[in-house]
């Protein structure tokens, strides 16, 4: 009998943890169901910039990296041989592609050298979803380390930002502010290595401005050229931003 209620009591105890682990599952995956839906599918856009009289011809590719394998990898093989080039090491593949399911990325790709010229990933988050700056590791001191996580859904970390050839940025910067605008962000976030002050004016010329919210971060694992740990700025950019600044 001692054998039978406890049996009972411990079945009726793992029913409610896997009733539980289903409708959290339910609940993720109807999001990404919704997500699917949510974000455009695949397009290709052709589009020239002209350069001392002559037309350069490029290919614009917005996508979903979780429908578009082979694409994606070639934009990824891309990303880690960047920042390997820049120095950077500890980019890992496994560790990125958990946010390519609320994820579209856009590529563009030089058509006289075939060479990707820039990408950049747009990740949503959603109530079960993080965004991959919610991952990092706030550095309020040394001794103590703590996760950021936002209150706020519905807003997009704009991440894996890479470009060579600075006359594509406006194209790219227009292109994402028309996706940001056509799934109604109010706030949009970036990080960038905060020694780096290339990048540091570029957001800020394209209308970020330091947030506020969350002090510099770190990720786990990710060094710069001097095998230490980078440290991050976070920034931010507004829906009355980008619409005025890119879309008008």
């Amino acid at each position: 009998m001692v054998f039978s209620d406890s049996l009972g009591s411990t079945s009726t105890f793992f029913s409610k943890i896997t009733s539980e682990r289903i409708h959290e599952s339910a609940v993720f995956y109807e999001e990404l169901v919704d997500l699917f839906d949510f974000f455009p599918g695949m397009s290709i856009e052709p589009f020239t910039i002209t350069k001392a009289g002559i037309d350069i011809p490029y290919l614009c590719h917005v996508f979903k990296p979780s429908a578009s394998l082979r694409h994606t990898l070639v934009v990824k093989d891309f990303l880690e041989k960047s920042y390997s080039k820049a120095g950077y090491s500890g980019f890992s593949f496994r560790y990125d592609t958990q946010y390519d399911l609320h994820s579209i990325c856009i590529s563009i790709t030089n058509q006289i050298n075939q060479k990707i010229s820039a990408v950049l990933r747009c990740t949503l988050k959603t109530k079960s979803l993080s965004i991959p700056f919610e991952d990092g590791m706030v550095l309020w001191s040394v001794d103590n380390l703590s996760m950021n996580k936002l209150s706020q859904e519905h807003v997009v970390d704009i991440n894996s930002f890479i470009y060579s050839e600075p006359r594509v940025l406006e194209y790219l910067f227009r292109k994402t502010a028309k996706i940001l605008n056509d799934l109604s962000i109010s706030r949009a976030f970036c990080l960038y290595d905060s020694s780096s002050k290339r990048y540091g004016d570029l957001y800020l010329n394209a209308g970020f401005v330091k947030c506020k919210e969350c002090p510099p971060i770190s990720f786990s694992g990710f060094l710069d050229k001097n095998n230490q740990p980078v440290i991050w700025q976070l920034m931010e950019l507004t829906r009355e931003t980008y619409t005025q600044q890119w879309l008008s």
